[in-house]
């Protein structure tokens, strides 16, 4: 049952996406069942196109920042 806030910015060459959970919610110890790779997954995945993510508590919850590039320039664009 968290709400969560999406924002996307869409940019010459590049995607942001901000992520941000509701208070009561303040991160991966949240108590919830888990599988996968969770934000190590992420960041790899990310990483793999020539983006980054970062992530941790703000404000009242928990926020992951993303910045992946469009424009198929990225570390493993094919």
């Amino acid at each position: 049952g968290a709400l969560v806030r999406v924002h996307e910015l869409w940019e010459p060459g590049r995607l942001r996406i901000t992520v941000r959970s509701s208070p009561g919610i303040a991160g991966p110890d949240h108590g919830l069942p888990v599988g996968g790779h969770g934000l190590r997954g992420l960041a790899e995945r990310a990483a793999l196109v020539g983006g980054h993510i970062e992530s941790g508590p703000g404000g009242d919850g928990f926020v992951l920042r993303a910045e992946l590039p469009l424009d198929g320039s990225g570390a493993g664009a094919r």
